[in-house]
Formats: C-alpha cells, sequence, structure tokens
C-alpha cells in the first residue's frame, strides 16, 4: 500500500508535539532488551499473576474484618482499597485512608499512597518481582494498620526534615519540593498536620 508522502506529512503536522531525548538510542534500547530478558526468564509475569491472585484474595478477606475497608478492586499486581467512613454508607473517608497511609510508612515501612477523586484510595503497585512472602507481609501489615485506626492509635507524623534524614533524599532534589509544598492548610488531614509542622520549624 503506498501511501503519499503530502497525507504524512498533514498527518506530522495534526499531532502535539513530542520530544523524548532518553529513548531510541543504543544504551536505552540495550537496558529494554535486558529488562524484557528478565522479565522472560524468571517467569515475572506468571508469576505476577499468581502472587496478585494471592494478594487480592487475602486483602478482600479483610473486608469482613474491619469496617473502613470499603472494597478491594485492581487485576494483577495493580490493586486499589477504597477506605470508607463504614460499610453501610460506604462513604469515602480521605482522613482515615491519610491515617492508614501514614501508619503503613511510619510504623511497618510500606509506602502505600493515598490518592484518588475523593482522597480514600490506597494504590498497590508493587514491582513484579514482588514474592509471596512480601505479599503476605503487605496483607499482615494493612490487618494491623486498619486495627490500629479502629483502636484510635495516631500516626507518628514526621516532618519533611526528619523524612529527608531518615531517607536521604538529595538536597537539591529535596530543596525543590519544599519550595513547592503548600504554604498553607486549614483542616484536620495529616497533610495538613505535617504543613503545619514546616510552618512551625520554618
Amino acid at each position: 500500500m503506498r501511501v503519499n508522502i503530502f497525507d504524512l506529512d498533514r498527518l506530522a503536522c495534526s499531532i502535539l508535539e513530542y520530544a523524548n531525548s532518553y529513548g531510541g538510542n543504543p544504551v536505552s534500547c540495550a537496558m529494554g532488551m535486558a529488562v524484557l530478558e528478565v522479565i522472560s526468564d524468571e517467569g515475572m509475569l506468571l508469576s505476577s499473576t499468581a502472587v496478585g491472585n494471592h494478594l487480592k484474595s487475602g486483602l478482600t478477606s479483610l473486608i469482613d474484618k474491619h469496617h473502613n475497608l470499603g472494597d478491594v478492586r485492581g487485576i494483577g499486581l495493580s490493586l486499589v482499597l477504597d477506605i470508607v467512613e463504614a460499610q453501610t454508607s460506604k462513604k469515602p473517608s480521605k482522613d482515615i485512608a491519610e491515617r492508614l497511609s501514614y501508619l503503613l510508612r511510619d510504623k511497618y515501612k510500606i509506602l502505600v499512597p493515598a490518592d484518588g477523586p475523593d482522597g480514600n484510595c490506597l494504590f498497590i503497585n508493587p514491582p513484579l518481582c514482588f514474592s509471596l512472602d512480601n505479599s503476605r507481609k503487605l496483607v499482615q501489615s494493612v490487618d494491623l494498620a486498619l486495627t490500629d485506626v479502629e483502636n484510635g492509635v495516631t500516626e507518628t507524623v514526621k516532618s519533611l526534615y526528619e523524612l529527608n534524614e531518615e531517607f536521604q533524599i538529595p538536597g537539591d532534589i529535596f530543596d525543590g519540593f519544599m519550595k513547592r509544598r503548600p504554604s498553607s492548610c486549614d483542616d484536620d488531614s495529616v497533610a495538613c498536620k505535617m504543613a503545619r509542622i514546616e510552618q512551625e520549624l520554618d
């Protein structure tokens, strides 16, 4: 099939500008091929399906145990936990989701961000090398964190300066983030508590 050059030119002009200086060179291509080989040789796709099913099953089993866990959605290793005020109302709870996120990070050393349209979703997206042991630990940690919330355990709200000391964030990245953080916050969410701590430290 022959395509008129003019048609290709017109098509190219209609596409939004795009540039990527990191792709297409021999080194990037070699890296990409090496990653694909590891995924294939180590059977990571099949493993992620099996581990993902185990993880989803384990997390779903917690719904009957914890009234703040409304639903578990997703496929494979990409899952979302809906955090609600109560299973009867299914009303999204941003505050509880943030408390869970901070408890999982500070007490159980697991990073699970809270996000979504209502801020009540915990996103679980582990790497393909995630194992059954990792899955069991995550389910256990979510179970314990939900129990902590139900028992009124408060999260440890660390300042960004304390987190920087713990995780050793490169200076230029940390300084850039600090310049872009919110200047004020007026509610009782965990994020706002952190913002107020930073303002006091400043």
